[in-house]
């Protein structure tokens, strides 16, 4: 009984940690903080403004159009549900995801550092955090990338302790991660690669050691839970008919219109270019993440203190790297601002090699209990002040929101009750969540997609004078070729986005 309490004690301080930690870290460095005006992100507000639309009964793709996977909207949905004005129902769906991320980042320690205490565990999750928020790939907060950051750990924490301890993934953690590679690829099914790498190094090895009736059992399990997240999914779009709009927007613009090989990469060889372009670039962009494994794949080669005993874990590992790297940059798109952070889901693995190593010095071992706990908050204090030098969107926290221009054009359309409006020529600006205006029609911005049905039709509500309120950046209306005489100018503003200064453009019917 007392093991058992030790153990439920242990793990509700290890979870108190990972949220302080994880609060604490993304109110700072998160743009759907409090802290902030508002995030400005472009494909936050896509996600948003699709989410708060499915509250208002409208359907994803066949009412509104963008190209992410319907789980994406669904979450969103529930953070619209929570607040429709600010971003608190994201911050709580980010907060809580990333706690959990954290919390298995301690998992990883304890796996191969049993003995780890709390400091140690609050040191592995402070490095992780730092990892994650400190990277360029980091982008504004709230991406797809980071919110699937723990279902992607987690995944690979269940396999890589069943591989160790040799007695195969249970039946019910094995419908887990089948729930988890569901719910993956109907987010952005890029990170099915992830998955696929997991599940294929995982049965080999299974094999290998002629387990094969638990491998299928395991199978049979994984099957169940993936099919227990499609469901609902498709059943949503069958009640509504719009299978058809789910699979056109969601696979068929994804595959035929979004991918775009790199300079110089044609024929047979594109994928492969564009796998080790991306990659390599990635690496870069997201350097905390680098670093660490780098701290990992040192912790492998030290013989006696390695933190992998086995070259079947090493296998899963390689495995899992490969796959979503190939599946993430194979299409030659590599925006890299958040595509690289999906791989932060290996960081966890590199904060435990790094306190592990730390551990083992002689001047760590001799310090008293007192010692180490001020230790542990000078690295949470350094770690934060690292942070504010390097995350790339704390320079928004010193502005307001009447400094932006998503508020001061809010102002304008709201003096007109029951106010239109159309996202002409980018993408969502974020002008329908500041004015609180629901889009009137299916392609309520311009996305990445060579669609000329989307630009026909974004220039036919124009030109037809069918809203009240049209907004552009970086060019005025005119300069389209647009016939928009039926509207005048009456408001610009700019502000800075991404390392640029852009011009907005408010323009009025007449």
């Amino acid at each position: 009984m007392k093991t058992q309490n030790g153990k439920t004690r242990s793990g509700l301080i290890r979870l108190a940690l990972a949220m302080i930690i994880a609060f604490i870290f993304l109110s700072l460095f998160s743009k759907n903080s409090f802290l902030y005006p508002m995030n400005d992100w472009v494909d936050e507000h896509c996600f948003f403004t699709v989410g708060r639309a499915v509250t208002e009964g409208k359907v994803i793709y066949r009412d509104i159009c963008e190209q992410k996977g319907p789980a994406v909207y669904f979450a969103f949905a529930l953070a619209a549900l929570i607040s429709k004005t600010s971003f608190l129902g994201v911050f709580l769906l980010e907060w809580l995801l990333f706690s959990a991320f954290l919390y298995t980042a301690g998992g990883f320690l304890t796996l191969y550092r049993p003995s780890s205490g709390p400091r140690a565990i609050a040191a592995a999750m402070l490095l992780t955090a730092f990892c994650v928020t400190a990277s360029i790939s980091f982008s504004h907060g709230g991406s797809v990338e980071e919110l699937s950051l723990f279902p992607l750990s987690l995944s690979l924490l269940q396999v890589l302790r069943a591989v160790q301890r040799g007695d195969g993934v249970k039946s019910g953690r094995a419908a887990l991660v089948g729930a988890f590679a569901a719910t993956a690829f109907w987010s952005k099914f890029t990170m099915a690669g992830f998955f696929l790498g997991l599940c294929a190094a995982y049965a080999a090895i299974e094999l290998k050691r002629g387990a094969a009736s638990g491998l299928i059992k395991a199978a049979l399990a994984f099957i169940s839970g993936a099919a227990a997240a499609t469901l609902p999914v498709l059943a949503y779009f069958a009640l509504n008919g719009a299978i058809s709009d789910l699979f056109q927007t969601y696979f068929y613009y994804n595959i035929g219109l979004y991918p775009q090989n790199e300079p110089g990469a044609a024929g047979f060889f594109a994928p492969l270019v564009n796998v080790i372009k991306g990659a390599g670039a990635g690496m870069g962009v997201n350097w905390p993440c680098t670093l660490l494994l780098a701290i990992g794949a040192f912790a492998l080669l030290r013989g006696k203190g390695r933190l992998l005993r086995h070259r079947r874990e090493l296998a899963v590992i390689c495995a899992c790297i490969t796959a979503l790297a190939a599946f993430t940059f194979i299409g030659g798109r590599s925006y890299l601002s958040y595509y690289a952070l999906i791989f932060d889901c290996f960081a966890p693995l590199g904060a435990a090699a790094a306190i592990g190593l730390l551990g083992e010095l002689r001047f760590f071992k001799r310090l008293a209990s007192g010692a180490r706990t001020a230790l542990t908050a000078a690295l949470a204090a350094l770690l934060a002040a690292l942070g504010l030098l390097l995350n790339n969107n704390t320079y928004l926290l010193k502005y307001k929101k009447a400094d932006m221009p998503q508020y001061r054009f809010a102002g304008i359309m709201n003096e007109k009750p029951g106010a239109t409006l159309l996202n002409y020529g980018f993408l969502d600006g974020g002008f329908y969540f500041a004015s609180g205006i629901s889009p009137s029609c299916k392609y309520f911005c311009e996305l990445n997609l060579d669609l000329s049905e989307m630009k026909a039709e974004q220039r036919r509500m124009v030109e037809r004078r069918e809203v009240d309120f049209v907004v552009t950046r970086g060019r005025k209306l005119e300069a389209g070729g647009v016939d928009c005489a039926g509207y005048e100018l009456c408001a610009e503003a700019a502000f800075p986005f991404e390392g640029k200064t852009f011009v907005y453009y408010l323009y009025r019917l007449k």
